[in-house]
């Protein structure tokens, strides 16, 4: 019954985010100090995962990984997202891990071993999705826009 009540419960967490939505954010005075911050200084994101990239294409992923990644990869919105709050660079990662990890009480824990070859073939996946997001222009209008504008 702990697999089901697991899945039952992602599968409500997951449905909960997905009727949320975007809403505009109204900023009060703290925010407002905060974006003229940002506005002036360099914003470094020094570990992102830009829309949950280490899902996609991902296998023998655990019940509650496979549902979790059920909602897919989101790299345009979450690039657009960090080029509107005032990123102005990102370092963006892998987890070459995910396909060994479980969700586990209030966090992530390794549910099995690495298969040999696994977690190598899990980053040079992860490594070419990112890198498809240089491809295809995305991450290089981010930074373009960010950087390397006057």
């Amino acid at each position: 019954m702990a697999d089901r009540r697991k899945f039952l419960l992602g599968a409500g967490a997951m449905l909960s985010i997905a009727a949320c939505g975007r809403r505009e954010t109204v900023l009060d005075e703290t925010g407002v100090r905060a974006r003229k911050l940002i506005d002036a200084r360099p914003s470094l994101d020094l570990h992102a995962h830009p829309g949950r990239t280490f899902i996609r294409d991902g296998r023998n992923f655990s019940p509650a990984i496979r549902l979790f990644a059920a909602s897919g990869a989101f790299e345009q919105r979450v690039v657009r997202d960090m080029a509107a709050g005032g990123m102005t660079a990102a370092v963006f990662s892998a987890v070459s891990d995910i396909e060994v990890l479980d969700f586990k009480g209030k966090g992530l824990a390794s549910r099995r071993a690495f298969n040999p070859g696994e977690a190598f073939d899990s980053y040079k996946r992860q490594i070419a999705a990112l890198n498809a997001l240089f491809a295809n222009g995305l991450a290089e209008k981010f930074f373009q826009s960010m950087i390397f504008a006057p």
